[in-house]
């Protein structure tokens, strides 16, 4: 908090997953060592589990998953913490298609969840996730009709938006 500034950074609880890394070693190093392999490994394991729901081959979502991995976005700023989870934004486009599929307000819910957790990783994911949304939801929905996709949709936003707003205010 220093005057005169807009932010230092952005808010992530997400991070509070390795706080007891940092409270049991006392290294801040060892907790960011540990968010970073975590959101690695979650960013493969959620490619992998996107791709195999889509209906495509484990090898090829395994290459997907790798793919992944190696994204240069990640590795070239290995130190900016926001950059490297993208899980959340691919956990938002499975739930919107599991949402399509068969509209539940369970499965709104669980929308509603991934997209919070995606802003919980980073602001500028979550923004972007929720501008960029249409293309991938207009793919992943493949009926409009089934009225209880709106129902079961308003429920996923109100989800979202009850774990999203403290993080913007």
């Amino acid at each position: 908090p220093e005057q005169q500034t807009f932010a230092f950074s952005e808010p992530q609880p997400a991070t509070l997953m390795v706080a007891p890394v940092l409270w049991g070693s006392g290294s801040p190093i060892l907790a960011y060592n540990a968010y970073l392999w975590l959101s690695l490994l979650l960013n493969g394991l959620v490619t992998l589990w996107l791709l195999k729901s889509l209906g495509h081959r484990t090898w090829l979502a395994g290459l997907g998953a790798i793919a992944m991995l190696l994204l240069p976005l990640v590795h070239d700023q290995i130190e900016v913490l926001q950059l490297i989870p993208l899980w959340g934004v691919l956990w938002s486009w499975e739930a919107a298609r599991r949402l399509g599929d068969a509209p539940t307000p369970a499965r709104g819910a669980a929308a509603g969840l991934a997209l919070a957790m995606t802003f919980a990783m980073s602001l500028h994911h979550g923004l972007f996730a929720v501008i960029l949304a249409a293309g991938p939801v207009l793919v992943l929905v493949r009926d409009w009709r089934k009225p209880r996709l709106y129902a079961s949709g308003a429920v996923g936003i109100g989800v979202a938006a009850l774990l999203i707003l403290p993080l913007i205010l």
